[in-house]
């Protein structure tokens, strides 16, 4: 798991971010997000990785050198390396 930065809420609906250049990738089982790569973008000393995990975009950013051994549709695993956590807002009482 990733460590948490900063406070950790209480118990309850919660979401995490994690920064785009936060990611590990990796190739083959194990643990990790499952990931399917949809774009390379080679730019300058950081390249985007644009993946999808289910229906749901993700962007990643690592070093170009990295990036240069993905192509569209390679099946990848992300990990976070620290996320931060907020605490989901309640939804206001009906009336």
């Amino acid at each position: 798991p990733a460590p948490i930065v900063g406070q950790i809420p209480e118990n309850g609906p919660a979401f995490a971010y994690a920064r785009p250049d936060n990611f590990s990738i990796d190739t083959g089982p194990g643990a990790g997000l499952a990931a399917i790569v949809r774009n390379v973008i080679l730019a300058g000393p950081d390249a985007r990785l644009d993946c999808a995990i289910g229906g749901d975009a993700i962007e990643v950013r690592v070093p170009t050198d990295q990036a240069a051994k993905f192509s569209p549709r390679d099946q990848i695993r992300l990990t976070p390396r620290a996320v931060r956590v907020w605490r989901t807002p309640a939804a206001p009482a009906a009336e």
